[in-house]
């Protein structure tokens, strides 16, 4: 299985709840790369906590500039203190 593969493969209700999955998926994709880019070029210790921080902070940011829809299982499943 592709990564590509698995993300077309997954059900969703309808089209515009696939256009939020496709969101927060890219979002989830840039969030991991960011932190790799902070890990090999600033010196920055991995954490998987991070990342998860990192994706609940700026999912509220995509939110609020109407980028991805608020109460998503995502969002409520993301959020980490």
């Amino acid at each position: 299985h592709t990564l590509a593969g698995w993300w077309t493969d997954l059900e969703v209700a309808n089209r515009r709840e696939r256009k939020n999955l496709n969101t927060a998926i890219a979002l989830v994709c840039w969030s991991i790369w960011k932190h790799r880019n902070a890990v090999v070029f600033d010196g920055a210790t991995p954490s998987a906590l991070q990342i998860l921080r990192d994706i609940g902070r700026e999912s509220s940011a995509w939110v609020h500039a109407g980028l991805l829809k608020a109460g998503s299982v995502f969002i409520k499943e993301i959020s980490v203190n």
